[in-house]
């Protein structure tokens, strides 16, 4: 059976983003990129988020988890695991 990804959405990352309170900017220092790609990522540019999507997206997660609720933590961790589910 042939995996099945599904695409990131920039507005989840926004979501978790916002919800550990940090600015884009606050965030782009942490994971040592530009506000402006921060700024594309939430927005779903095309090729953006595929560029740098493994690495960015588990900085993105270290750098919000610490500061989650419990519930936002879990329904993180199913988005990223039904990101790898296998096709019907």
């Amino acid at each position: 059976m042939a995996l099945h990804r599904t695409p990131i959405n920039g507005q989840r990352l926004k979501r978790l983003r916002k919800e550990a309170g940090l600015s884009q900017e606050a965030l782009a220092e942490r994971l040592s990129i530009t506000r402006e790609t921060v700024n594309k990522i939430e927005n779903n540019k095309p090729g953006t988020i595929q560029s740098l999507e493994q690495i960015l997206v588990e900085n993105w997660w270290a750098e919000c988890q610490e500061k989650l609720p419990s519930e936002t933590k879990n329904w993180f961790i199913e988005y990223i695991v039904s990101r790898f589910t296998k096709s019907t």
